[in-house]
């Protein structure tokens, strides 16, 4: 699950993550799927959500679930006075309970909680909005479409500062490796970055969509983001213990179509091709390392169905790579690779490779590349047009082991 299926106005905040908060049972307790959910986010970053953090804010996620479940049967009631007065209500909760999450405590490690939580109030803003209008009830349209926009603006400043604030902490935990030309506080801070994205960070990234005075009508948000795997092999050009600056691009507008690599007893260098102007950057391909070794050309990407996995083996240097397909075949191997650096499968789920980045070659391996990082996209980078009965039960099939396989 992205942030792309919790966004409110395609089929309402009770069709997405609302709809999973929901005990499945009047006999379960309230706060019983939030506690799935925290299972979910500690099983894929470093920074749990402890017991004592989650108490601190139980009560207040039961009363979501509580006000939910309300606002479920206000819904089915299909009383529009009844159901002004629900979110009326309800608003009014979520407005005293979210600088709970904000303004005390560690803001760092609540972010987990506050991102959903802030989700689902700006889904409830959005809908009233929606009905409010629908109904010719233009002044109470236009107070809860301000009040949306507002909170978007707060919560995204907030969640942006609390990362920004964190940056720092990050780069000081992985103090940079000399020996090994590691660039440990580069590589750290882009795996906390990926982590962050995938945890809390679609959605956060989705908010702008969420907006009723930009978007009156049915929204159908895109992520094109990127997320990435750790660092292979060295960062040979970092000359001082951190980079002024993270080196990064923007993100590729369209698919990987073409393929090269080349290496002998390591990986040389890689060549990705992209459609004219769709690479990272505008640009139309990406070349990394060095020239050396035999090449194998791959020129079926698309119709393979994508690279939706890799194979990497590194040490000093990046030893042996393998591509793996969307329909299941793969490349052969490229590089020699050693026993001592075996070869490590990196994947996420609804993924699909989609840039990497190359750092300088090793001149004491005859010139083969030293490092590289690569990019993930999603393979559906856009919202589907309604979450209706079937997304729904689909979302409540897969959430939050979704999460928990990213």
């Amino acid at each position: 699950m992205t942030g792309l299926d919790a966004i409110p106005g395609l089929g309402g905040i009770l069709s997405g993550f609302g709809t999973f908060l929901l005990p499945l049972s009047l006999s379960d307790p309230e706060d019983a799927r939030w506690r799935r959910f925290v299972d979910a986010i500690n099983k894929i970053t470093d920074e749990k959500i402890d017991t004592a953090i989650y108490n601190s804010v139980s009560a207040h996620l039961s009363g979501i679930t509580r006000q939910l479940r309300i606002y479920k049967g206000a819904l089915e009631s299909g009383d529009q006075a009844h159901m002004r007065s629900v979110e009326d209500a309800m608003n009014v909760y979520m407005q005293g309970i979210l600088p709970q999450f904000m303004e005390q405590g560690p803001r760092y490690r609540l972010l987990p909680l506050f991102a959903p939580a802030a989700n689902i109030h700006l889904g409830l803003l959005r809908q009233a909005a929606q009905r409010a209008r629908r109904n010719g009830e233009t002044p109470v349209a236009d107070d809860y479409a301000k009040q949306l926009d507002e909170c978007i603006e707060a919560y995204g400043h907030h969640y942006d500062t609390v990362l920004e604030e964190q940056l720092p902490k990050e780069i000081s935990r992985h103090p940079h490796d000399h020996d090994k030309n590691r660039s440990q506080p580069w590589a750290a801070v882009l795996a906390w970055k990926s982590r962050q994205q995938l945890c809390h960070g679609d959605m956060r990234t989705c908010w702008s969509s969420f907006s009723e005075r930009r978007y009156p009508d049915a929204v159908r948000p895109r992520l094109d983001r990127e997320i990435f795997t750790p660092l292979f092999g060295s960062y040979y050009d970092c000359k001082r213990p951190f980079p002024d600056f993270l080196p990064s691009h923007n993100a590729p507008k369209g698919p990987i179509t073409t393929v090269r690599i080349g290496g002998y007893n390591f990986v040389d260098g890689m060549e990705l091709n992209y459609f004219p102007s769709h690479g990272p950057d505008d640009t139309d391909s990406t070349v990394i390392g060095g020239e050396g070794g035999e090449w194998i050309s791959i020129n079926d990407v698309g119709a393979r169905k994508h690279i939706t996995a890799i194979e990497v083996g590194s040490g000093y240097a990046v030893n042996q790579i393998r591509l793996t397909f969307g329909d299941g075949s793969k490349s052969a191997w490229v590089g020699g690779g050693r026993p001592s650096d075996p070869a490590t499968l990196h994947a996420f789920d609804g993924h699909r490779l989609s840039s990497v980045m190359g750092f300088g070659t090793a001149a004491g391996y005859g010139g083969v590349l030293s490092g590289c990082v690569f990019g993930f996209q999603l393979l559906e980078m856009q919202a589907s047009h309604a979450l209706g009965g079937p997304v729904r039960q689909h979302i409540e099939s897969v959430w939050p082991q979704a999460l928990a396989r990213g």
